[in-house]
């Protein structure tokens, strides 16, 4: 069932993106040359009358909305909006709200001040920056941001003040802007509002559902072909970038009379606002975000007759007419932005009652089952990110590739929504943006007309829809689809950076992440590509069964004699990050060799920097009851200070494995039939020990400086001395402190 008003203004395809203008802004005004803004968000937030009482459940949130018009000839482009506070262009502070103290009501910020907070979900505060793109001449675009206010200070006392009176409730203010680009003239606008916590009771009578229908004027029954209140919820799939279909039908709004006079002009404004999510704490705004509202009132005149509001991204209503009551639909539509994301409606409405009072309900729609719940479901889009430069030198060009596809049959990702499909990517560290490459070799999906480049110079703080000059400047780089990606079809996107020459960096791996997205918002899915980078130095050796055959040594950590090597065996080179000769979480698996069968290795190529050489212990190749007579890695250093003129050849990571047990067995030489055989079993430990259990009284822990007299005292490799359970070959040591 659609009931979107065909007056609704058709919204142009653009490409959204947060744009940093290189010229200063004037002084912000509103309006300010073609672009404009008008809030569409009432003037009061709700308090319970009740608040005080454990029991109340008000609402505690309300999407704050705005259009932003162009009323000019020119398309506004690269047009960017925010709510927060604004400070004239300087020390803006989107998501973050004005504040003041209110006495006597104890605020919880510092100077006991109240205010707003930003519900961005697990987008935070970056939430309260929107990317709207292009506005087209004549036409607006829509922004709502979700916010939660108090209701009662610090001390449990309701901030509508001492006294039910209007004249004490706490208010707050919030600032809403924005910037555009205006036939080459960059411009912004900006718009200050004030929201009161207003004491209201919540009638019940005035229910979101269930309720009844029999308000409701019969024709409009039939029109909608619908006789009983209900909640709809319609996907396209369920899949991230499509949408949420939301419709609750047949509000009981009740009378609706004068109310505050909010606007300060001496009339009562007889209102009415309608709301999709009074609970913050069940709602997700960044994993599902409100893009557009609908809604139908029918309210019924007191003259005979009614008055019908069929509207757009209007959700607050003003200057009713007298009434015996109103009705109504509204639709709210929602986009999934993550995959596996969860979250519930709690829709609610306020009216205006008696002079200088007003209500709402309380019931959060109650029953609403499924049609006020959202799963996401899987993306149908997905990213693979690669590079043909697998390996690379100071001085060379990676060039790396991104290639994207919608598999699903839905096309996804709608522009006029604020929410394309875009790819982001990050220059990688070590090296430097390769000018135009981000321009050149893309491909299109079928269907899309373009890719609109966005360049920023300051790892995504601005954004600029130029190349920069010069364009080793660029640190992050955007790709923002004109139009959906129809289901079946993909596109390409490449860019090249420059190895920097010389390489400072002491890790020689060159990772490169890029992510995909539905709107400048966290990328719901990510994939990276590595190249390393080469050098000319050496490292390697063998490993091998110290088993003192042929001459040599048993179990001495050194490859003498003639003992074996043992093949298959993996070894794993790290680049030791931290450079504490251990391997750890921070260090990086750059590669490994499989040894041959002298059980021989090497790894050549290596840049300058500090490695770690690796076997694991529990390798199925190592024989059966062997362990290790030598470390189980080796810290080596190939001119980590990048000092020496020629290459560094290490060929003395040797990794030595023995069976620490021996078993003999003996029995009787010669027997006679039907005599007893003894057979004796001898087992020894050829390293060194008594075999018998081991009793330590030192663990491995945190040093204890302010201790005067302790045992505790400081290990190197502290893991070591405890993980695993059995024999590793691993060791960590300590000097006791104190007795």
């Amino acid at each position: 069932m659609e009931f979107r008003s065909k007056n609704l203004r058709s919204i142009a395809a653009g490409l959204l993106l947060y744009i940093s203008l290189l010229s200063p802004f004037v002084e912000a005004a509103n309006p300010s040359g073609d672009l404009r803004i008008e809030v569409i968000t009432a003037y009061n937030l709700i308090v319970d009358s009740n608040v005080e009482s454990p029991s109340t459940y008000a609402p505690r949130s309300a999407y704050m909305g705005a259009k932003f018009y162009n009323d000019g000839v020119n398309d506004l482009t690269n047009v960017v909006a925010f709510i927060g506070s604004y400070n004239n262009g300087t020390n803006d502070t989107p998501g973050i709200y004005p504040s003041h103290a209110h006495a006597p009501l104890v605020g919880p910020l510092p100077g006991s001040e109240f205010a707003l907070t930003h519900e961005g979900g697990s987008s935070g505060t970056a939430d309260a920056t929107r990317n709207v793109g292009t506005i087209k001449a004549g036409e607006y675009k829509v922004v709502y941001w979700l916010i939660s206010y108090p209701n009662v200070d610090a001390a449990g006392h309701a901030v509508w003040g001492p006294s039910v009176k209007p004249d004490d409730d706490l208010w707050l203010n919030y600032d809403i802007w924005a910037k555009a680009v205006d036939a080459g003239i960059n411009i912004s606008a900006d718009v200050t509002r004030t929201v009161t916590m207003r004491n209201e009771i919540s009638a019940m009578a005035n229910k979101i559902y269930p309720n009844g229908a029999n308000k409701v004027p019969s024709q409009y029954l039939a029109l909608f072909n619908q006789y009983q209140p209900t909640w709809t919820n319609t996907p396209e799939d369920g899949s991230v970038g499509t949408s949420f279909d939301v419709q609750g039908v047949w509000y009981d709004l009740g009378n609706i009379g004068d109310g505050f006079d909010n606007n300060g002009d001496l009339v009562p404004d007889k209102n009415a606002w309608l709301q999709p999510v009074g609970d913050p704490t069940m709602f997700d705004s960044s994993a599902f975000r409100l893009v557009r509202t609908h809604a139908f009132v029918v309210v019924k005149l007191k003259t005979d007759g009614e008055e019908v509001y069929i509207v757009d991204d209007q959700l607050y209503f003003e200057n009713i007419p007298e009434n015996n009551g109103a009705v109504g639909l509204v639709e709210y539509v929602f986009v999934p932005m993550k995959a596996g994301a969860t979250a519930t409606m709690s829709p609610y409405q306020e009216v205006a009652s008696g002079f200088d009072n007003e209500k709402f309900n309380g019931d959060y729609g109650a029953g609403l089952g499924t049609g006020g719940s959202f799963v996401s479901g899987t993306a149908r889009v997905d990213m693979v990110k690669s590079t043909i430069n697998l390996t690379s030198s100071p001085g060379s060009n990676i060039w790396y590739t991104i290639a994207f596809t919608n598999f699903g049959t839905i096309s996804l990702g709608d522009p006029t929504m604020g929410t394309p499909l875009v790819i982001q990517d990050s220059i990688p560290t070590g090296t430097l943006y390769l000018a135009g490459s981000a321009i050149s070799s893309n491909v299109r999906p079928g269907g899309v007309a373009g890719y609109n480049i966005y360049f920023s110079t300051n790892h995504g703080s601005s954004w600029i829809t130029t190349e920069p000059s010069p364009a080793t400047n660029v640190t992050d780089i955007q790709w923002w689809l004109s139009d959906k990606i129809q289901g079946g079809s993909n596109g390409i996107v490449r860019f090249a950076a420059t190895v920097i020459s010389p390489y400072t960096s002491k890790i020689p791996r060159i990772l490169n992440t890029a992510g995909i997205s539905f709107g400048s918002t966290t990328p719901f899915q990510y994939d990276d590509a590595t190249t390393v980078l080469l050098g000319t130095n050496v490292l390697g050796d063998n490993v091998f069964v110290d088993n003192g055959s042929g001459g040599g040594i048993f179990g001495n950590g050194l490859r003498d004699g003639t003992e074996a090597g043992i093949s298959n065996i993996t070894v794993k080179l790290y680049v030791d990050v931290n450079t504490n000769g251990a391997v750890d979480s921070s260090d990086i698996l750059l590669t490994s060799a499989v040894t041959g069968t002298n059980g021989n290795y090497l790894f050549t190529s290596l840049y300058d920097g500090r490695y770690i050489a690796a076997v694991d212990d529990t390798d199925a190749d190592i024989p059966s009851g062997y362990t290790s007579t030598t470390s189980s890695w080796f810290s080596i250093d190939l001119d980590y200070a990048s000092a020496l003129a020629t290459p560094v050849t290490n060929l003395a990571a040797d990794f030595g494995y023995a069976p620490a047990l021996i078993l003999h067995k003996e029995g009787t030489n010669s027997v006679r039939e039907g005599k007893q055989i003894t057979y004796t079993l001898s087992v020894t430990n050829r390293f060194a020990g008594n075999g018998g259990i081991q009793t330590y009284s030192l663990w491995a822990t945190n040093y204890n400086s302010s201790a005067t007299y302790s045992s505790l005292a400081a290990w190197t490799s502290p893991s070591n001395t405890y993980t695993p359970s059995y024999p590793d070959g691993k060791f960590g040591t300590c000097i006791p402190a104190g007795g």
